[in-house]
């Protein structure tokens, strides 16, 4: 996304999942510890994928497609 001019979207998403991660860190790494924290970061780290997502989805651009857009180099002799 960042070299599709979209870094400021990035940032925020970004600024969204680390306070996400804060409140789920406080929530659960009191009772859980590590636990708790492993568990909070996935929560925040997923949140971020799936607002990563939407955003690609909204402008007409697919995140998994781009795998299969590319043709492969081939080195010619």
């Amino acid at each position: 996304m960042l070299p599709l001019g979209m870094e400021k979207v990035v940032g925020k998403i970004t600024i969204g999942a680390i306070g996400i991660n804060l409140i789920a860190a406080a929530l659960l790494a009191p009772s859980l510890g590590h636990i708790g924290m492993a568990w909070a970061i996935l929560i925040a780290e997923t949140c971020k994928v799936i607002a990563l997502t939407i955003v690609l989805l909204r402008q007409g651009l697919s995140p998994i497609g781009a795998l299969y857009e590319t043709t492969p180099q081939v080195a010619e002799f």
